[in-house]
């Protein structure tokens, strides 16, 4: 399982262009909530992953959006500005910053140009998931698709 995990963190950093962040595994008693699945430290060096016997369609969206904070981080710190941690926040206020839009919408795009699975953001009201979809679109046209 780490080597399939490692080999996609690859190909995303690649697509990012960043360097590799170390990854570490970690038990679910690690993480903040019961429901995270992955983690980056606050320089962007480290991902936290939770260990897991299963690679799912969820585990792998979480590890593409925790290294898109890895590349904020490095290349557009002004998104982290600001930025509140979930438990301070509603969920519709957490995942309306700029940093969550960002890192939501490149997660769904790479689920759906590597895995041909769209995201449907189950729990997140309307409008957040309109924000995200917004930023989906543009992520593609960036990249020359439509």
């Amino acid at each position: 399982m780490k080597k399939e995990i490692s080999k996609f963190i690859s190909e995303v950093c690649s697509i990012l262009g960043i360097s590799k962040p170390k990854i570490e595994y970690k038990p679910q008693e690690f993480f903040p909530t019961t429901t995270m699945l992955a983690m980056c430290d606050s320089d962007g060096t480290t991902v936290y992953v939770r260990h897991s016997e299963d690679i799912t369609p969820d585990l792998l969206f979480a590890i593409a959006h925790e290294l898109r904070h890895c590349w904020q981080i490095k290349n557009k710190p002004e998104m982290l500005d600001g930025y509140r941690e979930a438990q301070d926040l509603t969920v519709e206020e957490y995942n309306l910053q700029p940093a969550e839009i960002d890192a939501n919408a490149f997660a769904g795009v790479v689920m759906v140009n590597f895995f041909g699975i769209k995201p449907l953001f189950h729990g997140l009201p309307e409008n957040v998931k309109d924000r995200i979809y917004e930023e989906m679109r543009f992520l593609l046209c960036q990249n020359g698709e439509k």
